[in-house]
């Protein structure tokens, strides 16, 4: 039996949330069956405060079906799905219905329903014989029925996973997060405000978000440029949204297959950055979005001479470093990343710090080799002698 459930809960303030830029529904999870639930967090569904219905395709997707948060109240009914297995994240939205659509037109002039806006609200749902039937209301006086192909819902297995709401939205709620994980885990300091974002995650090349501009991290080369008006960085969504002075708009991402510039209706990989990395979204932890950063900072640092502590100032790997980088690996599913660095160790110490060997680093090797498991064929020479 599967104890593991998720509550999507309405705002009880829409109008505070609309001006905090926050209009995303709240998510509580149980692990006993809803006995209880944890704390409230919010989500990547912009979400009205109107009811929504959730459900479990026979795919094994969750879904959720809810009114748009943008938009007038209850103008449009959406429905949401995760990939197969997962309970979060929301991963592709598709619209169910919105406004007044013209091959309806003739029913809604039958029922006197001539109005532009309607309200479509109060979703329930089914699953049968390979189609999720929908029914809703219509302006609270006519009930309707939407059939939807459950193959149609389906989820590319290299679908981004990006949240459907605003950037702003977006950063809003990660911001949230990381105050209450600061205010749990010892507070901040204070640091310079630079803007800047890194790319480049596991073994692709590096470069680096800086105002308008991205620019090869290593030597300083400005790769594009754009003439910017505003732009905003999401870290959890490893991404820049940015607007020009033309109007236009460009997204700066990066997901498991590569580093990517979406603009003009293109989407092109950068130079060097094609190679696959593992970025779960720790979806069911607490703080999953500072956990996604934590997790990039990590990966960003991985370089052809291997895992190092940050590759601006350190040319080679540290065992300390390296072990701590290799036990979180093992947890996401990255640890191919550093295996040929783990597997070519020989000595006890890596001796960086001026040639001395640093009292128990032998224990940190130790922690690193043991990452390899056996199954591999080899193990490293030199290790326990």
């Amino acid at each position: 039996m599967e104890l593991h459930r998720l509550a999507i809960i309405r705002r009880a303030e829409p109008q505070e949330a609309i001006k905090n830029g926050t209009l995303t529904a709240l998510l509580a999870e149980s692990r006993d069956f809803g006995e209880s639930f944890g704390p409230v967090r919010p989500s990547n569904l912009p979400m009205q405060n109107s009811k929504p219905f959730s459900g479990t395709l026979s795919t094994g997707q969750r879904y959720a079906i809810f009114n748009a948060a943008e938009g007038p109240r209850r103008n449009a009914l959406l429905i949401a799905v995760t990939k197969p297995g997962e309970l979060l994240p929301f991963r592709k939205v598709w619209k169910i219905i919105e406004g007044s659509p013209a091959e309806i037109a003739p029913v809604l002039q039958r029922l006197g329903e001539t109005q532009p806006k309607h309200e479509w609200a109060y979703p329930e749902a089914v699953e049968k014989d390979g189609m999720l039937h929908v029914v809703f209301s219509q302006n609270k006086r006519h009930c309707w029925l939407a059939r939807i192909p459950v193959k149609s819902l389906a989820v590319a297995e290299t679908e981004p996973c990006r949240s459907t709401a605003p950037p702003e939205t977006r950063l809003a709620a990660y911001r949230a997060e990381l105050d209450g994980f600061r205010k749990e885990h010892g507070g901040a300091r204070e640091l310079p405000d630079v803007r800047f974002f890194l790319f480049g995650m596991g073994q692709r090349a590096k470069f680096i978000y800086r105002e308008g501009r991205l620019l090869d991290a290593r030597s300083g080369k400005v790769v594009r440029e754009w003439k910017l008006k505003t732009d905003i960085i999401v870290p959890p969504d490893y991404l820049v949204a940015l607007e020009t002075t033309a109007g236009a708009r460009v997204n700066i991402v990066e997901d498991e297959e590569a580093f990517w510039i979406e603009e003009g209706g293109q989407r092109i990989s950068v130079e060097g950055t094609r190679a696959p990395v593992k970025l779960p979204t720790f979806a069911g932890r607490r703080y999953a979005q500072v956990l996604r950063v934590l997790h990039q900072e990590l990966l960003v640092n991985i370089t052809p001479a291997e895992p190092v502590p940050n590759f601006f100032v350190y040319s080679k790997p540290w065992y300390r470093d390296g072990a701590m980088m290799a036990l979180a690996f093992r947890e996401t599913g990255n640890l191919d990343l550093v295996r040929e660095w783990i597997l070519g160790l020989r000595e006890p110490f890596d001796r960086n710090n001026a040639g001395v060997t640093t009292k128990n680093f032998n224990g940190k090797q130790n922690i690193v080799t043991t990452q390899v498991p056996a199954r591999h064929g080899r193990a490293p020479e030199g290790i326990g002698d």
